[in-house]
């Protein structure tokens, strides 16, 4: 009988063990969801004529092949501890073999709530984020 309780005892602790673990990576997945969620409801300001939020401008961009993966962080090296990056990775796979990825990464203050678009990337090169609102008028070549 002893046997049989130890392990018995020995499975709870692997189970819980087991438990602690995913939960923390399901955590750590998720754990600037509320962040994503704020930045992809927020107005993209690069916008003429429109009011369009971040997430549904983008999704025009994508279209109808176009994938968009969002994801938040820390920024390193920032010492308020209240910034939050969050990325959108946008991809574009036409069938004419004009793939395209577009990487906009974002400041969210969590204290404020105030977004500011900061870094842009097309196709792994850097662009300037004035030239942002040329995506409206020319997104049919992204």
């Amino acid at each position: 009988m002893q046997i049989f309780n130890y392990f018995s005892k020995l499975s709870l602790v692997i189970l819980f063990t087991l438990l602690f673990f995913s939960c923390d990576k399901l955590y750590g997945a998720n754990k600037y969801s509320k962040e994503i969620e704020k930045v992809k409801n927020s107005i993209y300001p690069y916008q003429v004529d429109t009011n369009f939020s971040t997430e549904e401008f983008l999704n025009s961009l994508a279209g109808i092949n176009g994938t968009i993966e969002w994801k938040g962080f820390k920024p390193v090296g920032e010492e308020n501890p209240n910034i939050i990056v969050v990325e959108a990775n946008l991809f574009k796979d036409d069938k004419d073999e004009n793939n395209h990825n577009l990487r906009l990464q974002f400041l969210f203050n969590k204290n404020t709530g105030i977004t500011q678009l900061a870094y842009v990337e097309l196709d792994d090169e850097a662009k300037p984020i004035m030239g942002m609102w040329a995506l409206e008028f020319f997104a049919f070549d992204f």
